[in-house]
């Protein structure tokens, strides 16, 4: 474990971080909050949401893929009937 911190701060890394990476991974992998909650030992969701980190892409995959399983393409939704 000291091999480990002397390396990150080396590279300009705390040692914390890898929480955050653990965090972030494992909600890229399809994970949802309480899973992740769970496996980082958190007893709230709130502390959880503090080391999980979703990137700009994945927010973007996350509502298209939701738009196309109804059948719709995320930029040509024109209806108003609230399907």
């Amino acid at each position: 474990m000291k091999l480990l911190r002397y390396n990150l701060v080396q590279a300009g890394r705390k040692p914390h971080s890898l929480r955050h990476t653990f965090g972030t991974r494992l909600g890229e992998a399809g994970c949802d909050a309480y899973e992740i909650r769970k496996l980082m030992g958190h007893s709230s969701i709130t502390t959880t949401q503090v080391y999980v980190h979703p990137r700009q892409m994945r927010l973007r995959e996350a509502v298209e893929a939701v738009s196309l399983s109804r059948g719709h393409s995320a930029d040509t939704r024109k209806t108003g009937t609230g399907d």
